[in-house]
């Protein structure tokens, strides 16, 4: 089997998502789920400025990079510790606490940055997230959305969480089995519905004013843009060949273990998951 990378960020938000619940608990299914279509939207900017080819994009200078890698090590028992107060809160508190996240976030990448940068920056993450970005404070204030308008967007992307925990019912896990094929083209489908109701909120003028917030056309690999599922390259191994051998360090970026210190000892099962 071909390796394919996989972003640290997209993983590593998953295992976060498993390390923070409780002893005994059942982990909530894993992409798709309300708590992760808001995790994904909260980390969105610092989760672009991690990328490779976004650095590369933004021009950053190796102490820039330096410092990236270091917030990204910083973050991480901070987005433990979110995922542990959402359980607990209403969906109300649950979008203040998450905004609040996502400032904080924000604020600390912009710090790195410069103006040109940031700027930059801020037109790749508009791209990216597409209509959805229309649901964001920054961009209403420069679209200069009405409160109608705002409470539209806000409605349409609470019923895309809504609908997220209706294809994952709790205590129906059958209902989460079936062709990923269909499951992907049933997400995809819905995807396009929620963009179709955001984009006809605008009026024209804010139409080609939210295309001008996109900045130049920017290439994104397409594990990186959302709702595009690759699919699996084939390779030559066989049921029962030995796997591979890597390393992985936790989540402070420490402890470095390889997939070959445990064999013979106990089993091993290795999840892999994504939220964009």
């Amino acid at each position: 089997m071909q390796k394919r990378p996989i972003g640290r960020a997209t993983v590593g938000l998953w295992v976060l998502l498993l390390s923070a619940l409780p002893l005994g608990a059942q982990p909530a299914p894993p992409p798709g789920g309300p708590a992760a279509l808001m995790l994904r939207e909260a980390t969105a900017m610092v989760a672009l400025l991690e990328m490779p080819v976004v650095q590369t994009e933004l021009k950053l200078a190796d102490e820039q990079r330096a410092r990236v890698e270091e917030l990204r090590l910083a973050r991480l028992p901070k987005l433990r510790d979110l995922m542990q107060r959402l359980a607990g809160l209403t969906p109300p508190e649950r979008n203040v606490a998450v905004t609040a996240f996502r400032d904080g976030e924000e604020k600390d990448a912009s710090a790195l940055l410069e103006p040109a940068q940031t700027t930059r920056l801020r037109q790749l993450l508009v791209q990216r997230e597409g209509p959805r970005s229309l649901g964001r404070a920054d961009v209403a204030a420069d679209l200069m959305l009405s409160p109608e308008q705002q409470e539209k967007i806000a409605a349409a992307l609470q019923e895309e969480r809504l609908a997220a925990i209706r294809r994952r019912p709790a205590g129906r896990p059958e209902l989460n089995a079936g062709n990923p094929i269909q499951q992907q083209a049933a997400q995809r489908a819905a995807r396009a519905a929620t963009e179709k109701t955001l984009t006809e909120v605008l009026t024209p003028a804010q139409t080609e004013r939210f295309r001008s917030l996109q900045g130049t056309r920017f290439e994104f690999p397409p594990e990186a843009v959302p709702g595009v599922t690759q699919r699996p390259r084939e390779g030559n191994l066989k049921v029962g060949d030995t796997a591979p051998d890597f390393s992985l360090t936790d989540l402070e970026g420490r402890n470095p273990t390889r997939l070959s210190g445990f064999q013979g000892k106990k089993p091993v099962v290795l999840v892999f998951g994504s939220i964009t």
